[in-house]
């Protein structure tokens, strides 16, 4: 199963005259760039950081889950945790390194 690389991600402004939305990207708007709609100039406010976090719905075998949870570990938390393992040990393990 292939994950993405990267992102490509546009803010949305709006008129507040019209309502009509614009698209910028990040480096656009860090430009100081303005639009005019409604024959007004409008500047767009900066932003100094965007974060991304992506959530896959995880395949965890049965026993992975029953090992886990046998350290008091909620389903929900197992879950939560990205992990790419080739077997049960290593998943274990892995989770159990990225809780300390």
């Amino acid at each position: 199963m292939l994950r993405p690389l990267n992102y490509n991600l546009n803010l949305i402004y709006r008129c507040p005259q019209c309502q009509t939305p614009y698209w910028f990207s990040k480096s656009e708007i860090n430009k100081g760039l303005a639009f005019i709609c409604c024959g007004s100039s409008h500047k767009l406010a900066g932003i100094s950081d965007i974060r991304v976090r992506c959530y896959y719905d995880q395949d965890i075998d049965d026993k992975v889950i029953s090992i886990l949870r046998s350290y008091g570990y909620t389903l929900e938390q197992i879950k939560s945790i990205p992990i790419e393992a080739n077997s049960t040990e290593d998943y274990v393990k892995q989770f159990l390194a990225s809780q300390k």
